[in-house]
């Protein structure tokens, strides 16, 4: 991995997913990118812009103040990204965009090798106190592999690593993906497959361990389930961990994982971080 992409609002999950970032970025010798978004798409919808294309050059005064407000606030985080990549002593530099928040974190995520994100998102902050769908939109489509972390200041690189793995084309890129973490945080790993029958289970666990192995990880503890991943994530193995992989065979497990089946509460409290390859 040589770049990392940081979306940042003021909040203090971005605080803490620069810090992440930077301590990654030091132990493999990346560059981080932070990417402030002015969010014109959600002005424009809080003040409810005219559709007359001849009024369209005379914006309403509304807009304008919550645009220069935005700014100023955006100015400030990236003060703040720019003090915590120097107090760290990595490379970075500053991308800024305007749009809808999603859309150009989603662009810019194409050429990087990870996008650290928190938990929690508040790129609307201008519109609203909500934390808005910035980040179910992006866990849906992301283009490069995400790190969602929460919101504590100095995050210790975790030492333990649950990999949820169900053999399919995305699980695997997410499993190579997750590699280099892995490696970096030298992380004891529990990889888990569900609802296969024995014999599969053991060939698909067993080939999913001697990869991460090969790369050092290990010994590899290696569960087969009988219930849903999705209901194990909420007990013993989420206990147990300091991070969690998510390697699944569609977008829209994720999505249910995230913000569907799993309590919405659970992303607003959860309080380790989890590593998501859409």
């Amino acid at each position: 991995m040589k770049r990392i992409l940081v979306p940042l609002d003021p909040s203090d999950h971005a605080r803490a997913a620069t810090d992440v970032a930077c301590r990654l970025a030091g132990s493999l010798g990346a560059e981080v990118t932070g990417l402030t978004v002015l969010d014109l798409e959600g002005i424009d919808h809080a003040v409810a812009l005219p559709m007359r294309a001849d009024l369209r050059r005379y914006p309403p005064a509304k807009a304008v103040e919550l645009a220069r407000e935005s700014k100023a606030v955006l100015e400030e985080v990236q003060a703040r990204f720019n003090d915590q990549c120097r107090a760290h002593g990595v490379a970075s530099h500053l991308v800024a965009a305007g749009g809808s928040p999603a859309a150009e974190i989603m662009d810019e995520a194409r050429f990087h090798d990870l996008a650290v994100m928190g938990l929690r998102s508040h790129f609307h902050f201008a519109t609203s106190e909500e934390p808005g769908d910035t980040l179910e939109k992006v866990v849906s489509h992301s283009p490069a592999p995400l790190l969602l972390v929460p919101e504590h200041g100095e995050l210790p690189p975790p030492s333990r690593a649950v990999i949820a793995f169900d053999g399919s084309a995305p699980a695997t890129r997410a499993l190579h993906h997750f590699v280099p973490l892995a490696t970096t945080w030298k992380a004891e790993i529990r990889l888990v497959a569900a609802h296969f029958g024995e014999k599969e289970a053991t060939h698909l666990l067993d080939c999913a361990a001697g990869y991460l192995e090969s790369h050092g990880l290990g010994p590899v503890e290696k569960v087969s389930l009988p219930e849903s991943i999705l209901s194990a994530f909420t007990g013993s193995l989420t206990d147990w961990a300091e991070v969690a992989a998510i390697g699944t065979s569609s977008k829209s497990y994720v999505e249910k994982f995230l913000v569907g089946s799993l309590p919405r509460k659970l992303i607003a409290s959860f309080d380790r971080p989890i590593f998501v390859h859409p």
